[in-house]
């Protein structure tokens, strides 16, 4: 690929997925198939995958992890390689915000590299930028405002290489899209119909779906005073809805680039879908999985083969152009 078509390293575009094991249980302690978070909600033990790819859409790196390994974790000995592999300099790694970890920004930022990474607005994490996310001050809108962003610098704790504190600089973008807002709002309307069609069953589903917006309180049956070890009442969290809405359409992404505006950071994240339909392509068009191999050198084999059909395919759109094919249509 560097000889024929050049590698363009300015950027390194990371993501993780994990496959699943037609099988109950794993093998044995030092097995590659583990219990774990499945993206595609499967109970089968599973395997992860690490995927870099560069600016040209073609793969660079793929590291295989144990299917309970947290996605933060895959980023260090996965950006290592990379670097070691290619001889870089600096690296801007783009990723989304499950890699979005303190570990991983010092890494990042010890070893000279930047980052772009999205962040989470709800919960803990997010609650440094409640205030300026519904300032209506220092807002920019387009003309028919389906579109505004605060762009703006801000002081964070890091970690030197000694394990030392230090107070960095980073820039945060904080963006609305009325698109993404309507998206997120007829998704949650749907949960909450299925949330109360299940309360009336008194049915219960899986956390992230139907019980997301229920809830349970424990009451006494002749005063309704809530107790402990007592009945269960279960209803629509539309308490929770109500604070969810609240930040429907907004995103935020926090760089270590200070040089660059709302425009270059968004077109720099914007790069990440390139990952997340690789590893659609090679689920579905290359049959990564369910995964039928045992061993593990066989399981590294297997989905070395899938890396290398991945990167076949992506050569062959890249010298197609503006009229390349499908992957399904490559393959077919």
């Amino acid at each position: 690929v560097k000889e024929t078509i050049g590698r363009d390293l300015s950027y390194a575009f990371y993501d993780v997925t994990n496959y699943f094991f037609e099988i109950d249980f794993p093998a044995g302690e030092d097995d590659l198939r583990k219990k774990g978070v499945s993206k595609e909600h499967s109970t089968n033990p599973i395997t992860a995958m690490g995927l870099f790819m560069d600016e040209n859409g073609l793969p660079i790196s793929m590291s295989i992890f144990p299917g309970n390994t947290s996605e933060s974790l895959t980023l260090q000995p996965t950006m290592q390689d990379v670097k070691e592999s290619y001889g870089l300099g600096r690296l801007v790694v783009v990723a989304d915000k499950g890699l979005n970890s303190a570990k991983n920004i010092d890494m990042i930022v010890n070893a000279g590299d930047g980052f772009v990474f999205s962040q989470i607005l709800k919960g803990k994490k997010g609650q440094r930028y409640k205030d300026k996310l519904f300032d209506n001050s220092g807002w920019t809108w387009n003309e028919n405002a389906t579109y505004g962003y605060k762009l703006f610098t801000e002081e964070y704790e890091g970690k030197d290489k000694d394990g030392k504190k230090e107070i960095r600089t980073r820039k945060v973008l904080l963006y609305w899209n009325k698109p993404q807002a309507d998206m997120a709002r007829r998704k949650r309307e749907e949960k909450l119909k299925k949330a109360a069609l299940a309360v009336k069953n008194n049915a219960y589903g899986i956390k992230k779906g139907v019980d997301e917006y229920t809830k349970e309180d424990i009451v006494d049956q002749e005063t309704g005073e809530i107790l402990e070890n007592t009945k269960k009442l279960r209803s629509v969290d539309l308490e929770k809805a109500e604070r969810d809405a609240m930040y429907d359409g907004y995103l935020c992404i926090i760089t270590s680039e200070l040089d660059y505006d709302e425009r270059k950071i968004r077109q720099v994240y914007g790069g990440l879908w390139r990952v997340e339909q690789s590893f659609r392509i090679m689920k579905t068009d290359l049959y990564a999985r369910p995964v039928f191999v045992n061993k593990n050198e066989h399981i590294r084999a297997h989905f070395l083969i899938c890396f290398v059909a991945l990167l076949i395919i992506r050569i062959i759109q890249h010298r197609m152009g503006k009229q390349a094919l499908s992957a399904e249509r490559i393959a077919r």
